[in-house]
């Protein structure tokens, strides 16, 4: 009788410890996918409106061109109702020029052509970069991609 005992408790244990095994197999967290290799590409140019070539603008957030666009908009319908009380009012003589700083809050800065960048992601339907030359070295931003050269450099080796 205490081999029968004995026998079926070791029985229950092996199949408890077999239930065990094969459930930390199945739901076992899948392991890290290896790093990606970084991505480095150049900084092309755009002809600005002179038709000299430029450098690329390099925005604070994945919303910042938009955000400047907007306010531009809102200052020129402003600029539209200041143009017709002035046309009304002969009293008010103050000029208003458009302000090129306008957008200066939603920049990083502008980086000249050439200048070495890694892709590090995503920020909307532009590129977040670390700038790796330049007077912007070392800080990251949103470069929108048509910007960046086609030719692409990773992990020092030319693919």
């Amino acid at each position: 009788m205490r081999l029968l005992l004995l026998g079926s408790l070791l029985v229950l244990l092996s199949i408890a410890g077999w239930g065990a095994l094969q459930w930390a197999v199945l739901f076992a967290p899948e392991s890290a996918a290896p790093p990606d290799l970084p991505v480095f590409r150049f900084v092309g140019f755009d002809r600005g409106r002179s038709g000299a070539p430029t450098g690329a603008v390099v925005w604070q957030t994945s919303t910042g061109r938009e955000d400047c666009t907007e306010l531009v908009d809102r200052r020129q319908r402003d600029e539209g109702r200041r143009l017709a009380a002035l046309m009304s009012s002969a009293s008010d003589s103050a000029g208003h020029g458009e302000d090129p700083e306008v957008c200066t809050p939603f920049q990083l800065g502008e980086v000249e052509r050439g200048v070495k960048v890694e892709v590090v992601g995503e920020c909307g339907r532009m590129a977040r970069v670390l700038i790796l030359s330049g007077r912007l070295e070392g800080r990251q931003g949103c470069i929108e991609t048509d910007r960046l050269s086609a030719g692409v450099f990773e992990s020092g080796s030319r693919s």
